[in-house]
């Protein structure tokens, strides 16, 4: 008795990313964003290879309103991260962003414990949470690096506790204004 199997074999999951796959952007304005940063005209698609070029994303704009950053994790060499007022809750993405050196995340609110422990990025020299309304999980998070040297958690009543920035050698500008902290 004679048998035939019969194999069939996907072979678009096996070809080598070259770069030129197309970014999507679950997005609108980040996507003009990262355009506008890469100087790519806004008719045409953002490839991956064009992503990995990224190393400022910047939004101080409050009536753009940011509901999603999918696409913007192919900036794996994001060294600025700056969003103001935007509507994420979840920062666990910006694990993908091991070389930062600026994060910025402020006037909004957000689920401090899915950001990733600050000393997980090596590089990352200051940190903006400013009117975030965080807590002392968020100064704990920061306490945690040996890097970062500027500081600014202003204006966040939660946070009554930044006890573990005393071991912190490289901190040179601490702003806590309109923090809950009594006692330094």
């Amino acid at each position: 008795m004679l048998v035939f199997i019969s194999l069939m074999i996907d072979y678009t999951d096996a070809k080598a990313d070259d770069g030129s796959e197309i970014v999507k952007f679950s997005d609108n304005d980040v996507e003009t964003i990262v355009k506008k940063q890469l100087s790519i005209p806004i008719d045409e698609p953002v490839t991956k290879a064009q992503m990995e070029q990224l190393k400022t994303f910047k939004n101080k704009d409050s009536s753009i309103e940011i509901t999603s950053f999918e696409g913007l994790e192919y900036g794996t060499n994001l060294t600025y991260f700056s969003v103001f007022d935007s509507q994420i809750t979840d920062f666990s993405f910006l694990h993908h962003f091991p070389d930062l050196e600026v994060l910025s995340i402020q006037r909004q609110n957000f689920d401090v414990v899915t950001l990733p422990d600050l000393d997980y990025f090596s590089k990352l020299l200051a940190v903006d949470f400013s009117r975030t309304n965080s807590n002392n999980i968020l100064a704990d998070k920061i306490g945690m690096s040996d890097t970062i040297s500027e500081v600014n958690i202003s204006y966040n009543s939660g946070i009554t506790d930044i006890s573990k920035f005393a071991d912190m050698d490289a901190l040179s500008v601490c702003n806590v204004q309109f923090c809950g902290i009594v006692h330094f």
